[in-house]
């Protein structure tokens, strides 16, 4: 029994199985790249990278991989909304928050750097080409931004997570 346990353990773990922390970062530095260039280009101010945004980001991209579904909520009742997961991890509220997600499919499992970029560039511009997205990434209420993304091994899907706040 404790073996079988085991077994669903690892195979449970390998099925959203994160992308090591060099990619990640990569991807990450490379999204907020393009949408800051984005915002510039269409005369708004750069956003500034939050590391605790870049956690609550993480929650819902890991949330999503394990479903396996885009969602911008969770049953957890303390984490079910995206201001609710702000404020489980920064502790204060927002006066203006938003929250893009969505998901990449890419076969490959080894990530040369030129992949990662692909991979944040069809992020982008998947919600850069979606009405909602676009505008939560151009909204000038928002100074504050965190991203996270999550490989899911199973179905060969990044699931990313961008997270806005306005100054507080």
């Amino acid at each position: 029994m404790k073996f079988t346990s085991f077994l669903l353990f690892l195979i449970s773990f390998s099925v959203t199985a994160q992308v090591n922390e060099t990619e990640e970062n990569l991807i990450r530095k490379e999204v907020l790249h393009l949408v800051n260039e984005y915002r510039i280009s269409k005369r708004k101010t750069p956003l500034d990278e939050d590391g605790q945004l870049n956690s609550v980001a993480k929650l819902q991209s890991d949330y999503n991989s394990k479903n396996n579904s885009l969602s911008h909520y969770q049953k957890k009742q303390q984490l079910k909304t995206v201001k609710e997961r702000i404020f489980y991890i920064k502790h204060q509220n927002y006066s203006a928050y938003g929250e893009n997600c969505n998901m990449y499919q890419q076969q490959n499992r080894s990530f040369s750097e030129d992949d990662l970029k692909v991979i944040a560039y069809a992020l982008f511009e998947l919600w850069k080409n979606s009405k909602g997205h676009r505008e939560n990434m151009l909204n000038s209420n928002f100074y504050f931004t965190g991203f996270a993304v999550t490989y899911n091994e199973k179905n060969s899907c990044f699931f990313g997570t961008q997270v806005f706040t306005s100054k507080n």
